[in-house]
């Protein structure tokens, strides 16, 4: 079960998940300016948890559960594979307007019967630069298109970020996919979900 020092925020309040991306950006942000940058993963989500002492009287432990602390704790983990600073719930990100997200994918992680839509937390609206928003719906065109099986379109707009955009490995999880589901086709039911069988 992860701990408290795993858990970087779950909330349950619409100020509470506002704060939550501030506080994301102020992290990645910090962390990355120190004199010897560390790399640090955020996950955001919002959700009702229960807070308290667990354990027994000669052992206890301050702690978070609950369903929204075991999804936080498989968004942080899914950060390093679309290398993403963050990844937001979609039920932070409706409780937070206010900032830029890039939707990353549709999801269905371990221990979870639904799917999730996820985000990255790019930024506060007014410190987006233009190129910075040419890239994101150039990403959510290539996106629109992995999902409705056009793979001819997903690659060449995948390929294009790839050569254009820093973040290289992101857009790799998306052309390799591609290539497994041409010779794997998912069928015509297929919603663009991605199932995780580990954590």
């Amino acid at each position: 079960m992860p701990g408290l020092n795993d858990i970087i925020s779950v909330s349950a309040g619409l100020n509470a998940a506002r704060y939550n991306d501030y506080s994301g950006l102020e992290i990645i942000s910090a962390v990355g300016s120190a004199e010897n940058p560390l790399s640090a993963c955020v996950g955001i989500n919002t959700g009702l948890v229960v807070a308290g002492n667990l354990g027994s009287a000669n052992r206890l432990n301050y702690s978070v559960i609950g369903d929204a602390v075991n999804l936080v704790a498989r968004l942080e983990s899914l950060t390093r594979l679309y290398n993403v600073a963050n990844i937001v719930s979609a039920a932070s990100m409706s409780a937070a307007p206010g900032f830029v997200y890039r939707e990353l994918d549709e999801v269905q992680v371990v221990s979870k019967n639904r799917s999730v839509s996820i985000y990255e937390l790019v930024g506060a609206a007014d410190t987006v630069t233009p190129v910075k928003q040419e890239e994101l719906a150039l990403f959510a065109s290539a996106l629109a298109a992995y999902r409705q099986q056009d793979w001819l379109r997903a690659r060449e707009q995948f390929t294009q970020l790839l050569e254009t955009c820093d973040n290289t490995a992101l857009h790799r999880v998306f052309l390799q996919r591609i290539e497994h589901y041409e010779d794997n086709p998912p069928g015509p039911d297929w919603q663009g979900v991605y199932t995780f069988d580990k954590k």
